[in-house]
Parts: structure tokens; C-alpha cells; sequence
């Protein structure tokens, strides 16, 4: 307790006028207040509201699967719930992904914006859309002016707006998936090469669901429920890097 009452005495010694003797500025104080609470309206911390989303959204697909047997599938009805499992889990998988680069790349423009601090997401933002714009130079891509790429928080801007766009056309969570919307957020998929593969597999799992009429697959209830929560548990390190990268 001691400590507390110390340290916050020094920091409220900060706002006192020494023309004034001991008396404090109350304006000076709430200045420090306000930058101090919009700092913190641009940081996030695990689990993110998408982690939290991707949680509640797996959960309620499981019930799918409460009446299927544990180890093997006695019938058709089995075979498709399984299916129908392997399709919504990958979506919660694509839409956390989707949701998790939005809401950092936003967060790191707010900031930038606000206080014109350059975080780890803004200079993987830039960098990234820097490359997307001389290998993509004939596709309809918001261009970046000649004068804006000087100013980092404009070049930034534009560079999450088309990322908000590549977004919008994402369609899967395949290996390629995850660069288009890891990467511009600062987290290279091949630093958690466990969860990426096991993602990039279950893409395949959805790709030859949805693209075959035989209901079958070769999945039980006990395998497809340790794949999908092994990918929630390993995500968890993934989604506190993106945290950090907000704060570097």
C-alpha cells in the first residue's frame, strides 16, 4: 500500500506549478488523463474481443455433434453433421482471422492518427501495401499519392483501406489466406507453423466437404473435435502477438 501512495504521489508531483507553490493544475492534470485514456482506447489485450467471438462461435457449432458416437459414424446423419462441423468450424476460423487483422490494422491507424506513434502493425501496413502496389499495379487498387508517402499516417490509412477491401474477398484459411491478412498486420504465419499447418489443413478438410456430393468423410466426432480445439488453443500465442505488435 505504501508504494502505491508513493508512486502516485510522484505522479501527481508532476502537475504541480512551482510558480505557484505547492498548489496543482488541475488542467495540466486532466491533459494527462486524456492522452493517457485514448493510449489505452488504441491498445488490446488477449483474449480480443475476435478470440472471445471465435470461443462463443465454436462452441455453439459443437452441439452439432452431441449425438454423434465418439469414435465412428453409424450412419449418413452422422457423416453430415461431421461435415456440417468441418464447414462452420472452418468459417469461425476465417471469420476470427478476418476480424483480428480489421480490428488491429484499426486500432494502429487510430493511433498513429492520434498521437503519431508508429507501431510494429503500421510499419507491416506499409511495407506490405508498398509491395502490393508495384506486384499488383494493374489491378483496381487504391493507389498511394507520390505526396502521401512521406506522411505515415495517411500512407497507412490508405493502406488499411485496401486491406479492409482484400478482406472483403478473403475466402479461406489456407496457408495464402493467412499471408494476405497476417502479414499486414505484422505476424508471419510461418512463426507458428503448428496452428498455421493445422489451419491449412482444415482448408482442405472444407474444400473437399463442400466440393463432393458423397456424404462421407473419414473424420470421427473425436478427431475433428482435437483438430479444432487444438487450432483454438494454439491461436491463443497468435493472438497475443498481435496484441504486442500494437505496443512495439
Amino acid at each position: 500500500m505504501r508504494i502505491f501512495v508513493d508512486r502516485w504521489n510522484q505522479r501527481l508531483s508532476l502537475f504541480r506549478q512551482p510558480e505557484l507553490g505547492s498548489r496543482f493544475s488541475t488542467k495540466r492534470f486532466h491533459c494527462y488523463l486524456a492522452f493517457r485514456l485514448s493510449f489505452r482506447c488504441f491498445q488490446m489485450n488477449h483474449p480480443t474481443d475476435s478470440y472471445r467471438a471465435l470461443r462463443v462461435s465454436l462452441s455453439r457449432v459443437r452441439k452439432l455433434l452431441a449425438r454423434v458416437p465418439f469414435d465412428r459414424c453409424v450412419s449418413q446423419l452422422d457423416h453430415l453433421k461431421i461435415q456440417a462441423f468441418i464447414l462452420l468450424s472452418h468459417a469461425a476460423f476465417e471469420e476470427y482471422l478476418e476480424e483480428l487483422s480489421k480490428s488491429v490494422a484499426r486500432a494502429a491507424v487510430n493511433d498513429c492518427r492520434g498521437t503519431g506513434r508508429i507501431s510494429k502493425v503500421i510499419l507491416a501496413l506499409v511495407s506490405q501495401e508498398a509491395i502490393l502496389q508495384v506486384k499488383h499495379r494493374d489491378e483496381p487498387r487504391k493507389k498511394v499519392a507520390v505526396d502521401s508517402v512521406a506522411d505515415i499516417p495517411r500512407f497507412a490509412s490508405v493502406a488499411a483501406a485496401n486491406l479492409f477491401r482484400d478482406i472483403e474477398k478473403n475466402h479461406g484459411i489456407k496457408i495464402e489466406n493467412q499471408e494476405n491478412l497476417l502479414l499486414p498486420i505484422g505476424i508471419n504465419p510461418e512463426d507458428f507453423i503448428e496452428v498455421s499447418a493445422a489451419m491449412d489443413a482444415l482448408g482442405s478438410k472444407r474444400g473437399n466437404v463442400a466440393h463432393r456430393s458423397v456424404i462421407r468423410v473419414e473424420d470421427t466426432r473425436s478427431s475433428i473435435l482435437h483438430t479444432v480445439d487444438q487450432i483454438l488453443r494454439d491461436l491463443r500465442e497468435l493472438d497475443k502477438q498481435a496484441c504486442r505488435n500494437l505496443s512495439l
